[in-house]
């Protein structure tokens, strides 16, 4: 690859990645309010699959916060989707506000498995942990490939 091609293939990253980081910098209100939750929970996540893998020390308040915020920010989404919400820099597909009860459901099963990383956590139960951090993934998963838009490319 030659330096300009090379040069050419970096600024465009560079552009990508910052056309990203600026469309959610222009998040206000309700839509930075969810993206700020969802950046909380895929953090939360993150720290307890490092805990459930090794990667990173076992630490019961740690992971019992982490998955209490997950459970927290799972009850309040319904909420942080009302209907006008889903234009850019939004992600989230207007299809929620059709599709209530099932968007409240799949928040409700996230909830539920974020309580059974708690309840793991406080007994110290790693391999119980991982089981609920996967069902937890499962229900983000679930919930993205139906409500969530693919990432826009400015």
């Amino acid at each position: 690859m030659t330096f300009r091609r090379t040069a050419a293939v970096a600024a465009t990253l560079c552009l990508a990645t910052s056309a990203a980081a600026l469309a959610h910098s222009g998040a206000t209100g309700i839509v930075k309010q969810r993206m700020e939750a969802m950046k909380d929970m895929a953090a939360a996540m993150k720290s307890l699959g490092e805990m459930t893998r090794g990667k990173a020390t076992f630490d019961t308040a740690e992971a019992t916060a982490a998955a209490g915020r997950i459970a927290a920010h799972a009850g309040e989404a319904p909420n942080l989707f009302p209907d006008g919400s889903f234009q850019m820099p939004s992600e989230a597909r207007a299809r929620i506000a059709e599709e209530r009860d099932r968007f409240a459901g799949l928040a409700g099963d996230l909830r539920r498995a974020a309580g059974a990383m708690q309840a793991a956590a406080r007994a110290k139960d790693a391999k119980a942990l991982a089981a609920a951090r996967r069902d937890a993934g499962q229900a983000c998963s679930g919930c993205h490939k139906i409500y969530r838009e693919k990432k826009r490319h400015h």
